[in-house]
């Protein structure tokens, strides 16, 4: 390695490089870039560790976290992250596999599907650099195959950890706690079971084995920190890859699950068009009786009007023209028949209100007098001056009718 390279990363922190992240700078935007420049440390540092023997670039991806005050951190940094998972294709397909059992709300609240894939890598806070092996709440499947592998292959997971020299601790979401190797699957199994309760509130909960490097403590020796990393990986890769998937050795046959996966989705979405289709046969029959209905009511109507209606046709006639003027004069003349005629009906012998005249005796239709008959003794216009029972009065013609 590059000796110049080398002792670059061996003065990557300083102790103010850990203060950025006390509370009272988590919302400060005043220190994004003093941030900034440590995560580009990081990324350094993880760009060394690549080239480690154990770190094949066909397995590994190196990943950095998203951190910066947004509305899904509540605004705040707290630490900033530097990861080497699997690879992105592995991720994606094993994200197709796994991603419907978890629920919608949860994944929106995550930032980055990073969180949903085991890693090995660094951590830095207030406190100090953590490194180690995370399994996070959102990796689905990988929680499957390390239940499953605790069950089946106990024994391989105590020779892998061995005697714990380096002084690893068991991050859970409660607490860390010091690695006991004999009694470490019940460890497991326990961190497990508070991954689950614990993850639906936060989704950067998780399960790992770490080494937490004291910012007091081991940072004033700084030349150790590069070679104490390499340290820290080259212990917890095989763990890494015995308990973590892979597409050449599928062991939880995500394939298989994909297709069932498909299957579902293709199912629900046949049965959700059934249901459209329902829905809209049920609409359009409510229309048609609706149609159906109103069709009935505008029958109805129509008869009624038919049935009931008063109102008459007129056509005009011709009646002659003004002897000065020119002008034509038309009337209104009744071209239908008389609602009451019928076989039985006689055509009426009474005279029209045009044809009364002096002389003429009558009986009133309306007024007071009302059925009273009398004699026509004048006509002025369109009344007439009528005598009854010794008195005279004035009656429109159009109430009279002869008798």
């Amino acid at each position: 390695m590059d000796e110049n390279k080398n002792n670059e990363i061996k003065s990557l922190f300083d102790i103010d490089d850990f203060d950025l992240f006390q509370e009272t700078c988590w919302s400060d935007k005043v220190y994004n870039i003093p941030r900034m420049e440590v995560k580009a440390n990081l990324v350094e540092c993880g760009k060394i560790l690549e080239e480690m023997e154990e770190i094949d670039s066909e397995e590994f991806s190196m990943e950095t976290g998203i951190e910066h005050p947004a509305l899904w951190n509540n605004r705040r940094v707290d630490r900033l992250e530097m990861f080497h998972m699997r690879k992105p294709a592995e991720r994606k397909l094993l994200d197709k596999a796994f991603s419907r059992e978890i629920p919608m709300s949860i994944i929106l609240d995550s930032p980055s599907p990073l969180y949903a894939h085991p890693s090995l890598g660094l951590i830095i806070d207030e406190h100090g650099l953590e490194a180690g092996y995370r399994l996070p709440f959102l990796a689905v499947g990988d929680k499957q195959l390390l239940r499953k592998t605790l069950e089946e292959k106990p024994d391989d997971i105590k020779r892998i950890i061995g005697e714990n020299k380096l002084g690893f601790q068991l991050k859970t979401p409660l607490e860390n706690v010091e690695i006991i190797p004999e009694n470490i699957i019940e460890q497991l199994q326990t961190a497990l079971e508070q991954l689950d309760k614990a993850g639906k509130e936060e989704h950067r909960s998780c399960l790992g084995i770490v080494k937490i490097i004291n910012k007091t403590e081991d940072f004033t020796q700084k030349e150790l920190i590069f070679d104490k990393l390499k340290e820290i990986y080259k212990y917890l890769i095989p763990f890494y890859k015995f308990v973590s998937w892979n597409s050449e050795d599928d062991q939880l046959d995500v394939t298989g699950l994909i297709l069932v996966q498909q299957d579902a989705i293709k199912h629900e979405h046949e049965k959700s068009e059934e249901k459209l289709a329902e829905i809209k046969n049920r609409e359009a029959q409510k229309k048609e009786k609706i149609e159906v209905e109103q069709q009935k009511t505008f029958e109805k109507l129509k008869n009624q009007v038919s049935q009931f209606s008063r109102k008459k046709k007129f056509k005009k006639k011709f009646v002659g023209s003004d002897k000065y003027s020119g002008r034509k004069s038309f009337k209104h003349v009744n071209s239908g028949k008389p609602k009451n005629l019928n076989k039985s009906s006689r055509p009426s012998q009474r005279k029209s209100a045009e044809n009364l005249k002096v002389g003429d005796d009558i009986i009133i239709t309306a007024g007071l007098f009302n059925g009273q008959g009398g004699k026509i003794v004048g006509i002025n216009g369109q009344e007439a001056v009528i005598t009854v029972k010794g008195l005279e009065i004035k009656v429109k013609l159009r109430n009279l009718k002869s008798k």
